[in-house]
C-alpha cells in the first residue's frame, strides 16, 4: 500500500465531524485510516481512496500523523495539520497517573518504556478532558469527575500504550506469553464511560450552568409545548 495524500490536509478543532479522504494505491477492502493512533470507521471507495468521519474536537492543534493500516501492513505517514490554539495543554489535566495504567496492565514497564507510558497518560488525560468539554461539561482539570470517567481515561491510556508494539517486539510485554494484555476497551465503551454520547440540543441564549454528578453541565433547552384551546 502507498499513501499519497489526505484531504482536507488542514482542519480546525471547532470544525465538528468532517469526512477525511486519503488517496494512494493498493488499498484493500479491510484497510483502515489511522489518525494520530486512532482508527477511523473507514469506507473503502476503491483501491486508491478511503474515507472516514473525523471528529476534529478530539484533535490537538499541531501536526497529526495519518497512516493506513491493513493487518500488519502499514503505509508511510502523511501529515494532517490541526490549526488553532489548544484550550488546555496535556500537562493541565491530571485525572490519571502512570501508576493507574500500570495497575490496569498488571505489570510495570521497563525503563525504556516509561517515557512512552507518560505520553500515553498525558494523551488520555487531554483526550478525555476535550471530549467532555466538547459535550458541554465544565470539568476541573485537576480532579477527575467520577470513577466512570477515570476508568474510561485509563482504558484509553492502556490502548494507546499497547499500540507501541506487539508481545514479541515490545519489552514490557515479555511477561505476557498469551499475547497482548487483556486490558483495554472499545472506543465506544470509552466514550460511554466519559458520558459524551448523550444527545446534544441547542442551548438558549440565557442557558445556565448547574451542578451535576460528574462535573458542571449546561442545562439543555427544553422547548415549551403548547396546545390550542
Amino acid at each position: 500500500m502507498i499513501l499519497d495524500a489526505v484531504s482536507p490536509d488542514t482542519v480546525d478543532p471547532d470544525s465538528g465531524v468532517v469526512t477525511l479522504a486519503v488517496t494512494g494505491s493498493g488499498f484493500g477492502a479491510s484497510a483502515v485510516i489511522d489518525v494520530g493512533g486512532v482508527a477511523l470507521p473507514t469506507t473503502y471507495v476503491y483501491a486508491g481512496q478511503l474515507t472516514g468521519p473525523l471528529d476534529t474536537a478530539t484533535l490537538t492543534p499541531g501536526p497529526v500523523p495519518v497512516v493506513v493500516r491493513d493487518g500488519a501492513d502499514v503505509t508511510g505517514t502523511v501529515t494532517l495539520t490541526v490549526t488553532g490554539t489548544p484550550t488546555t495543554t496535556t500537562t493541565d489535566v491530571t485525572w490519571i497517573v502512570a501508576q493507574d495504567v500500570i495497575d490496569a496492565l498488571g505489570t510495570p514497564p521497563n525503563a525504556a518504556d516509561v517515557p512512552y507510558l507518560d505520553q500515553a497518560v498525558n494523551a488520555a488525560n487531554a483526550m478525555a478532558f476535550r471530549r467532555r468539554q466538547s459535550a458541554g461539561y465544565i470539568d476541573d482539570p485537576a480532579a477527575v469527575p467520577d470513577g466512570a470517567v477515570k476508568l474510561g481515561t485509563v482504558m484509553y491510556a492502556v490502548a494507546r500504550y499497547r499500540e507501541r508494539g506487539s508481545a514479541d517486539g515490545f519489552p514490557s510485554f515479555e511477561d505476557f506469553s498469551g499475547g497482548l494484555p487483556p486490558v483495554g476497551g472499545t472506543w465506544g465503551e470509552i466514550r460511554r464511560l466519559w458520558a459524551v454520547d448523550r444527545p446534544q440540543v441547542d442551548q438558549p441564549p440565557a442557558a445556565t450552568a448547574t451542578a451535576a454528578a460528574g462535573g458542571w453541565r449546561a442545562e439543555p433547552y427544553r422547548p415549551q409545548i403548547r396546545t390550542r384551546p
